[in-house]
This record gives structure tokens, C-alpha cells and sequence, in this order.
């Protein structure tokens, strides 16, 4: 366990899940930023200790992160009813309307053939997606 904290204590880089972000409560004040991928899935609670300790140092917090992606899982209708379904991106992008500068929306999908992206660039995005997919390149015979 010393060990570990001592790990910690003198890390640059903290690479983390939620759930073992409370390990960092150790290093008060250390907390420069904070990058929670998948922000559109992950709901304000589950993101409560990561956040604990980024408020304590005076961080910044960075949500990455798709809204129209899948929501988090929240099985409990009792907890759906009382709101907690929401996801710490979406709280997040509702707060920020209106300040352009706090909202950066990516164009170019990488990872998406062309063909296959029409429907949800369509459904989905108005028309604003690109595919920034490069076909294969072949060393054999054309």
C-alpha cells in the first residue's frame, strides 16, 4: 500500500477509471486536469470522486464525449425518475449553451467508412459528418 502511494504521490501522469480515482485523494492539490472519455455515458455520480479531487486541486476538467452516442446505464426507475439518468456531458453542454468556445464538436470520423456514415450524419448530425477514412492500400496486382 506504501508502495502504491508513494507510486502515485510522484506520478506526472495518473491514467485512471472512475472507480479507482478515489486512489488520488492522496495527492492533494495535484490535480491539473482531468480527461473523462466517454463522458456522454457516464452520469454525475459515478463521476463524483474524480471530480472531488479536481475541485480540491483547482483543475481543469475536460469531457470527451458523444451526446448522441449511447446514454449511461441506469437500471433503477426510481433513479431515472429523480433525474440521475442524465450524464455528466449532458448536464455539462446544457450549462455551456450559448459560449461557442466551451463546446468543440469533431466533423471527421476516422474510424467509419464512408458509405456507412451517410445514414448517421444524416439522422443525426445534419449533415456534418465526413469519413476521414483512407482506403487500404494493396501491395498486390490491381
Amino acid at each position: 500500500m506504501q508502495f502504491r502511494t508513494a507510486l502515485i504521490n510522484k506520478a506526472k501522469v495518473i491514467v485512471s477509471t472512475h472507480e479507482a480515482a478515489e486512489a488520488l485523494g492522496g495527492r492533494p492539490n495535484q490535480l491539473a486536469l482531468l480527461v473523462i472519455d466517454e463522458a456522454g455515458q457516464t452520469t454525475e455520480l459515478h463521476s463524483t470522486m474524480s471530480l472531488v479531487n479536481l475541485v480540491r486541486s483547482g483543475g481543469r476538467l475536460v469531457l470527451v464525449g458523444d451526446p448522441k452516442e449511447l446514454p449511461p446505464a441506469v437500471i433503477s426507475k426510481f433513479a431515472a425518475d429523480l433525474g440521475l439518468c442524465a450524464s455528466i456531458f449532458d448536464r455539462r453542454l446544457h450549462a455551456l449553451r450559448g459560449q461557442d468556445s466551451a463546446v468543440i464538436q469533431l466533423a471527421v470520423r476516422y474510424r467509419m467508412h464512408p458509405q456507412i456514415l451517410v445514414w448517421p450524419s444524416r439522422a443525426f448530425y445534419d449533415n456534418c459528418m465526413t469519413s476521414g477514412f483512407l482506403a487500404p492500400v494493396s501491395d498486390g496486382p490491381p
